[in-house]
């Protein structure tokens, strides 16, 4: 690799950390919050802002992973401990609300050469 790539790919990798872990804070945030995405059957305003939190959250985690899977593999090694940390957190929030947004299952993989990967299966709904 030659040197202005490696410092390009460098800053991209700079970048992506940066994101990382405003996400990592933000999802902390989430956690800790008392308001903590609450969910009240009958309130259907609630409901809806509880799914718009829950969706962008699911754009921000797939545009996080495509980032990080164009990352170069050395770069990929120093930022997987963060990388982890944020799946634990987003996994946490899934178990916790994604049935509420409709999310019937997810799966979360991690693959060699550490690429990692996130699914969603939401169930339709009733008319």
């Amino acid at each position: 690799m030659s040197l202005s790539k490696y410092r390009e790919t460098k800053l991209e990798a700079e970048k992506f950390e940066k994101a990382l872990d405003a996400e990592i804070a933000h999802l902390d945030d989430l956690m800790k919050s008392p308001k903590k995405m609450t969910l009240v059957a009958t309130k259907t305003a609630t409901t809806e802002k509880t799914v718009d939190i829950g969706m962008d959250l699911i754009k921000k985690s797939g545009l996080l992973l495509l980032k990080f899977n164009g990352l170069h593999k050395e770069f990929k090694i120093n930022l997987f401990d963060k990388l982890m940390k944020y799946i634990e957190q987003f996994k946490n929030l899934l178990e916790e609300y994604g049935n509420k947004m409709g999310m019937e299952s997810f799966s979360i993989d991690v693959g060699v050469p550490l690429g990692v990967s996130i699914s969603f299966t939401f169930k339709p709904k009733s008319p």
